[in-house]
Order: C-alpha cells, then sequence, then structure tokens
C-alpha cells in the first residue's frame, strides 16, 4: 500500500468523458398561447423563456392552441427552434417540438397525427445517434374511444419510423391526458382503460420506461384550478435510451400543468455490426443465395 494510504484522503470524482450524450427534454402544457404568441410577449411566454433557461436540447409545448403562422413568432431562446408540430386550424390542441440546432432533424422522417394538433414525431440525429422523439398531446376529452385513435395511430407511426430509419432509440413526452397507473390520479381511477392497455402495449414493444416513475419522480403534473382538488400525473416522459444516469424533476408555475424536464446519459455501447451485415452473412441467407 501507498506509505500515505492510511491518512491521504480519496477523494470520490466523477468524470464525464469528453463523449458522454446528455439528452435533456422537457415538456409544458401552456393551456393556449394565442393571444400571446400575436404579441410575441405576455406572463406565458415570459415564464417559458425563464423555464428555457435550463440546458434543454428538446422542449415540447403541448395544447397550444395555435395555428401555423404563430409556430414562427414563438421564441424562446436563441438555440431553440420550432422543429416540427401538429396543429389543429380551429384551433384546438396542438402540440410544438422546439430542438437545439444541431440536433438535425431527418427532413423526410417528420410524422403527424391524423387528427390535427395531438403529436408530431420526426428522427433527429443527436452526435451519431438516431433518435425517434415525438412531442404528444392525447386527447383531453374523458371518452375512451378517441384518446384510444390517437395512441394506436402514435404506435403505427412510430413502428414505421423505427423500421424505414433503423433505429429503437425514442422519446416520447408531452400531456398524455392518461394516467398509467390508479395512483397516479387522487381519485385511484384509471379513467381510460383501451387507451391505457395501448400505451402499455406501445411501452412493452419497445421497450418504453416511464421516468419519472424510474426516477421516482411521481409527483401529480396536472392541478385542476378550483375547490375540487382534482390531481393526476399526466405529463410523461417515455423513453428506451440505455442510461447511466437519469434524473427527472417538477417545476410549478402559472400554469395549472407542471414543467416536467428529464435527463438522459446516453450509455455507451460497444459498436456492432448492422443487420443488414448480419443477414448477409448468416447461414439462411447464404443458403438461399
Amino acid at each position: 500500500p501507498h506509505p500515505l494510504s492510511a491518512t491521504w484522503p480519496h477523494p470520490i470524482i466523477t468524470h464525464h468523458h469528453p463523449h458522454d450524450i446528455f439528452i435533456n427534454i422537457a415538456t409544458q402544457n401552456v393551456g393556449g398561447l394565442k393571444t400571446e404568441s400575436e404579441r410575441g410577449s405576455g406572463p406565458k411566454l415570459s415564464i417559458l423563456r425563464t423555464l428555457a433557461r435550463k440546458k434543454l436540447d428538446f422542449f415540447i409545448l403541448t395544447e397550444t392552441r395555435v395555428d401555423v403562422r404563430a409556430v414562427k413568432k414563438i421564441k424562446l431562446k436563441r438555440n431553440l427552434h420550432a422543429t416540427m408540430h401538429s396543429l389543429h386550424p380551429r384551433p384546438r390542441g396542438g402540440v410544438i417540438v422546439f430542438s437545439k440546432k444541431e440536433h438535425k432533424l431527418i427532413p423526410d422522417s417528420v410524422r403527424v397525427s391524423n387528427a390535427p394538433g395531438h403529436f408530431a414525431a420526426g428522427v433527429y440525429e443527436i452526435g451519431n445517434t438516431r433518435v425517434i422523439v415525438a412531442g404528444v398531446y392525447g386527447c383531453s376529452e374523458s371518452g375512451d374511444r378517441p384518446s384510444l385513435e390517437i395512441v394506436d395511430d402514435l404506435r403505427g407511426k412510430v413502428n414505421e419510423l423505427s423500421h424505414v430509419f433503423q433505429t429503437r432509440n425514442m422519446i416520447l413526452a408531452g400531456d398524455f391526458n392518461a394516467t398509467l397507473h390508479e395512483a397516479d390520479s387522487n381519485n385511484l381511477t384509471i379513467n381510460k382503460i383501451n387507451t391505457v392497455q395501448s400505451l402499455g402495449v406501445l411501452m412493452e414493444d419497445h421497450q418504453l420506461v416511464d421516468l419519472g416513475s424510474v426516477t421516482g419522480c411521481l409527483g401529480h403534473t396536472w392541478h385542476r384550478k378550483d375547490s375540487s382538488g382534482q390531481s393526476s400525473r399526466i405529463d410523461l416522459i417515455l423513453t428506451n435510451i440505455s442510461m447511466q444516469q437519469r434524473s427527472c424533476d417538477l417545476t410549478q408555475t402559472i400554469f395549472d400543468h407542471a414543467f416536467l424536464h428529464g435527463t438522459i446519459n446516453v450509455e455507451k455501447r460497444n459498436v456492432t455490426h448492422a443487420m443488414k451485415d448480419f443477414i448477409l452473412g448468416s447461414e439462411e441467407f447464404l443458403i438461399r443465395s
């Protein structure tokens, strides 16, 4: 042993490898931005700009209730740009995905919900990794059927992107307007059983985990602003990216939904051969050809 080992302090130093990839993603239900987006200012935009000071790679705004013209007018931060959206012409619902300029969106990868205003999904190149990112606004109606149609549509589009762009990495975030577990609502009921089952299939198919759940960040994200005291955890970040470290936190502001922020430290893996090479070298392929 070192002669000083008995008395010499041994600090534990965590070195972040220069190539460590941290993905910071946040989602906020804004409850409508129409008037403020036209003016370019107001209390909601002011809070959003403050929240956007955090390190963010992706910032998803849900229930924007704006039309397409407003997208270019909403400025949150110099290096965050609106790269995807799904908006209803009336307008209602609505999702806008802001991303850091350095994360390149593959142009022909964008898929939006059949029912306008519910989700926008696309494939971004983050470093050398392709990641499917989706901003989601589930159906706010209490009925199960319209909510189920949106989740089924989302499942189909995510499956397609995974297949076409040869990536399994994904992050889905937003206001899903459905509780995954009874404890996620203060009335301890799951009110959209079929929707939640479909979400469960989506999570199982792609090995998605609920970031709030795995980090113990289980606070309710929505609080009704009346005397009923109703609340639930319906804003979620779902991902299947292998993580060395992860964190999640909630910030309550003027909105009736919390600002949900998550950080994923992407686990580096040994490079493996592409599936194509594996197929070309497999006995079955050689026999057939």
